[in-house]
């Protein structure tokens, strides 16, 4: 166990309250960053693209541009102060998933019948009753909770009847499913941010062009057409390329609207055609972006733990019956589970139609 300083550490690092003013930075950053356009990393490695965009900046902020681009507001998301933020992000993400991760999954993982009376005092919806729980009894309540969906289990010690009904209890195991899927996003969010890139070029007939951030990459097209309708309106647009590093083929295939040719984690997606005298030219640009697959596998799996908390909340309901005490019932469910009060209202009613004494008395 960590102690001292380190468990401090530890503990504030683990704080709800951190994360979220942490993000809610984050925001505030995001939202500067986007009163400015930002420029492409093809912008960057370009000198003759960059000047254009120097002049740019100063026609459209006079004397200040040469002071913001110095200060990198035309590349913010991709600065230290926003990449820092985000990695702050991602390591208080793993320490609050590794502090809560053991307490979720023992809980998910434990099934005791018998339960303590810190446990439904702590419960928010309760209620006590007089009379004793015969057999009989039991049994249907058993049956009542097993109708709606619970898992029951019943015990009995030293006389006295303890029976827990659990809906959905592996259900809490998503929201360890929402942390990993912020924390995958957060990391391709970095990770694109530090090594994406996209750049466009142009390729004339017989004259490969070369990525420039690979020179030894070099795309050339074969042949270009155009697939028209009866009526002569264009259908789709295809081009057929080659790569070649160096003298060496490495692939070559068609590329069309929205269907990139991919290879060695580029992409090269057709952006637009150009007729010449020497024939058509093709535009392609060619994207390479390292975080995007971590990036949809977290939204995936942050779309899949939003859908298991929402529809299938977890539940609990504790019955305890002793001599001489009456019976105790409590009840709780998760803050998606809207219509929890309501069963457990249902579940009072039911008991107090049970009980061999009359009346019975709500606590």
């Amino acid at each position: 166990m960590v102690r001292g300083f380190p468990r401090r550490v530890w503990l504030f690092l683990a704080k709800m309250n951190v994360a979220v003013t942490l993000m809610f930075i984050i925001l505030l950053l995001a939202a500067f960053g986007s009163l400015f356009p930002q420029m492409s990393s093809e912008v960057e490695t370009d000198p003759l693209l960059w000047l254009h965009w120097r002049a740019f900046a100063r026609a459209r902020y006079g004397a200040l541009g040469d002071l913001l681009l110095a200060a990198g507001v035309f590349r913010f998301f991709r600065s230290p102060v926003f990449l820092l933020s985000l990695t702050s992000l991602v390591i208080i993400t793993i320490v609050c998933t590794l502090h809560r991760w053991h307490g979720v999954w023992r809980d998910a993982l434990r099934r005791p019948a018998r339960y303590s009376d810190m446990m439904v005092l702590a419960s928010p919806h309760r209620a006590r009753l007089n009379g004793h729980l015969e057999a009989s009894d039991i049994e249907r309540v058993k049956t009542y909770l097993d109708a709606r969906g619970f898992q029951v289990h019943s015990e009995v010690v030293d006389g006295v009847v303890y029976l827990q009904g659990d809906r959905h209890r592996w259900s809490p195991l998503a929201t360890l499913v929402t942390h990993l899927a912020v924390l995958l996003l957060l990391i391709g969010v970095t990770v694109s941010g530090l090594f994406a890139w996209r750049e466009e070029l142009v390729i004339k007939p017989d004259r490969p062009a070369a990525l420039e951030h690979d020179r030894e990459l070099s795309v050339r097209y074969e042949r270009f057409d155009i697939v028209r309708y009866p009526d002569g309106s264009p259908a789709d647009y295809r081009a057929s390329v080659a790569v070649y590093r160096g003298e060496q083929l490495i692939t070559r295939g068609v590329v069309r609207v929205n269907e990139p040719l991919k290879f060695s984690g580029i992409a090269l997606l057709l952006k637009s055609y150009a007729q010449g005298d020497e024939g058509d030219q093709v535009i392609l640009q060619a994207v390479h972006d390292p975080g995007f697959a971590t990036v949809v596998a977290g939204g995936v799996l942050l779309l899949l733990g939003m859908l298991v908390s929402f529809y299938f909340p977890r539940c609990c309901i504790y019955v305890r019956a002793e001599p001489g005490e009456g019976i105790r019932i409590a009840g709780r469910g998760s803050r998606y589970a809207a219509d929890f009060e309501r069963e457990f209202r249902e579940l009072v009613d039911e008991l107090k139609m049970a009980l061999v004494s009359a009346g019975g008395e709500e606590a």
